[in-house]
């Protein structure tokens, strides 16, 4: 489900970054008790804001650190792009470390 009046200014990088470790369905869970159908309509008025997930986020557990470290090992194997990310990160820490030296 899309939701075409949530703002492109809305700052999905925190939102991001709370929901790290969660499956891909707990998310859209999380989505869709937080966008209902009275929140969708009034979403022109008053923009969504991402404190509004965080009461339904700690509801839900996180998935263990080893199936995260699971997920991440195959995720940095098989994605071409998640691949070249880690190699740009990897060089972005040694260029960092060279330069306190």
């Amino acid at each position: 489900m899309s939701y075409p009046v949530v703002s492109r200014t809305f700052p999905v990088t925190p939102l991001a970054t709370m929901l790290a470790g969660y499956s891909r369905q707990m998310i859209a869970d999380i989505v869709a008790e937080v966008m209902t159908t009275e929140r969708v309509l009034t979403l022109r008025q008053h923009p969504l804001d991402p404190t509004e997930f965080v009461p339904i986020i700690l509801k839900y557990p996180k998935q263990n650190p080893q199936q995260f470290e699971q997920y991440y090992k195959w995720y940095s194997k098989y994605v071409p792009i998640g691949v070249r990310r880690v190699l740009e990160m990897e060089t972005k820490n040694k260029n960092t470390k060279k330069e306190k030296k």
